[in-house]
This record gives structure tokens, sequence and C-alpha cells, in this order.
């Protein structure tokens, strides 16, 4: 039997297979180690947008959720920060974060931002009290997200607006009457009134002015001041269209408990 001369004491079988053991597990170790090296962390800028990104909610949000899967199939990691939106598109634009967790495509910040192929809707209504006509036939006061370019197309079409920071915030604004009216997404709004309890309070005084104002349609804009920003869109958008094939966006929309009728599909088109 051969002998240990290290340790000199006899080895056995067992200390070989102790031994190999030791071996495959540190090759995985630094299997793992060398992947998570490779494996580099993107930063996107978002606003708290419940229900599609949120620090307040499962996963960081709906939008959040198949962002992280689409980056993770890339061998990316996803990290959210949550900024004012005047930061999230000025921080994009110069390289400071990777990208902006769903927005518009607008001719005039194409120059800055590559966008990723829809990934997202907001199908925007009026929201106003029950016993309040809206719209009124001049001198409409309506409220919109501060920075957007909703508050710049309301303004073009005539409205007088009155921006605030955030939509519960909004929302108390069209209740106390400081706005005839508040610009807010349909889905945001069901989260809003289930999920806030100050909301719920007084959600059954507010009414929403039918048809909606818009639909429009969400992008991931990739800021073109990084290192191969076009080549992480074309990554996303292969591996978004192969979650919709294999029933993985399907499978995060069970998991935020949205309708029934919310077709997996139709978060990338308008109705109609």
């Amino acid at each position: 039997m051969a002998s240990n001369i290290l340790f000199n004491y006899p080895e056995t079988v067992t200390d070989r297979a102790g031994i190999m053991k030791k071996r495959i597990l540190t090759t995985f170790v630094f299997c793992l180690v060398s992947f998570a090296a490779k494996a580099e962390t993107l930063v996107f800028a978002s606003v708290d947008y419940i229900p599609y990104a949120s620090a307040h909610m499962p996963e960081d949000g709906l939008l959040a959720a198949i962002t992280r899967e689409a980056l993770h199939r890339s061998g990316h990691q996803l990290k959210i920060a949550y900024v004012p939106w005047r930061r999230a598109l000025e921080g994009t634009k110069v390289g400071s974060y990777t990208g902006i967790l769903g927005a518009f495509k607008t001719a005039e910040r194409e120059g800055d931002y590559h966008y990723t192929e829809a990934i997202g809707r907001l199908e925007m209504v009026f929201v106003h009290k029950q016993d309040t006509a809206f719209p009124k036939t001049d001198n409409n006061l309506v409220g919109a997200l501060r920075g957007t370019s909703l508050q710049d197309s309301l303004t073009e079409k005539g409205y007088q607006v009155d921006p605030f920071n955030d939509y519960p915030r909004g929302l108390k604004m069209a209740f106390f009457g400081r706005v005839d009216a508040i610009l807010i997404d349909r889905l945001m709004l069901r989260h809003l009134v289930i999920s806030d309890p100050d909301i719920a309070g007084f959600a059954n005084d507010l009414t929403i002015a039918e048809p909606a104002h818009s639909c429009n349609i969400l992008h991931l804009p990739i800021s073109r001041a990084i290192k191969d920003g076009a080549a992480l869109v074309e990554q996303i958008n292969r591996h978004h269209k192969a979650m919709l094939e294999d029933g993985t966006i399907a499978r995060i929309l069970d998991r935020f408990q949205f309708p029934d009728d919310l077709e997996p599909a139709s978060l990338n088109r308008c109705p109609g």
C-alpha cells in the first residue's frame, strides 16, 4: 500500500476520495468566483413608479422584474438607483447610469440614448372628483408628474399644469381640489387604491374620465455614453422576446397579481 510521505501514514481509498472531493469543491468555488467576476452589475435609474418600479414592492416592481431577468440572461446583474426624474435623464445621458427603467421614446432624446424595443405601456387617464365636471370648457388645471414628457404635451394642448413629485401626492391634489384632474396610468391607479390605505379612504370620491387620454409605449433607454450600449440593447431585445415565448413574463404577471385579462403581449402595445 502506498504511503503518504509528507504525513507518514498509509493512504487509504477513503483518503483519496476525500482529496478528490476537495479538488472538485475547489474547482466549483473557483468557477463561481469567476462567474461572479464576469457578471457585471448595471445600474439603472428610476423614479419610484408603482407598480412598475418601486423600492416598496416585491422584486422592485413589474418592469424591474422583467428587466432583471433579461439582464440575468445576458450575464448581468441589475441594480436600481431611485432618483428624481431629471437626475435619471441627465445621469443616464452622461453615463452615470447604464439606462432608465422605463421611459417614452421621443425624438429629442434619441441623440442621447439607445432604445430597446417596447417593454411596457402606460395607459394614461384623467382622474377627478366625482362632483366636479372635467374637462371644463376652458382653464383646466391638471396635475402631471414633474419633468416628464407628459407635462410638456399637456402644456402644448392648452392645459395649465401643476406638477407633482409622486402620484400619491397627485391624487391628494385632485381630492382636495388643488387641481381639476391629474393624469395617471390606469394600472398604477388600481394598484394605489388597493395598496395605499390613505388613497383607499378617498378613492370613492374620485372617478376616471373615459376614454383614456393617451397610451404610451415604454422602452429602456440605454446611455450612448457607455461602452457597448447598442450591443446591450440587442441582448435585452433578444431575451425579452424569448421571455414572452417561454412563459416567463406570464409567470411574472401572476406573481404581481395583475388582472387575468392582461395578456403578456398586451404589455407592449396599446389597446385598439
